[in-house]
């Protein structure tokens, strides 16, 4: 068989075993044909660049996690005028149970009821 043939029963066989899901095996001279395109060192590349990833997300992960700076915007600088936000969070309003419970409380004991 020509390399051209071989290429093209190669590309054939690997496609139909991709589109099927399915495993193959590949003969001596399947690798070598794969050998010699330079799959073992695509391989090997796309390897490494995997393994960084995975370890710039672990890196990550640890800084989330142990509270250190994480490259956003929030943790570069300190905003100005910061002032600690009393009652209820960012824009929510307190339930419609929340006044008629308090006033409850008041009734029953007399006095405040978060005094």
């Amino acid at each position: 068989m020509t390399t051209c043939e071989s290429l093209v029963h190669l590309d054939r066989k690997l496609s139909r075993a991709m589109f099927s899901r399915r495993g193959i095996k590949l003969t001596a001279d399947d690798l070598d044909l794969l050998a010699s395109l330079g799959m073992p060192a695509k391989v090997a590349q796309a390897k490494a660049k995997a393994l960084e990833d995975e370890a710039k997300c672990r890196q990550l992960r640890v800084v989330s996690t142990n509270g250190g700076r994480s490259g956003s915007i929030s943790s570069v600088g300190r905003m100005e005028n910061q002032q600690a936000i009393d009652g209820t969070s960012g824009g929510t309003m307190p339930g419609q149970g929340a006044s008629s419970g308090e006033a409850r409380a008041r009734q029953m004991f007399g006095r405040r009821a978060n005094a």
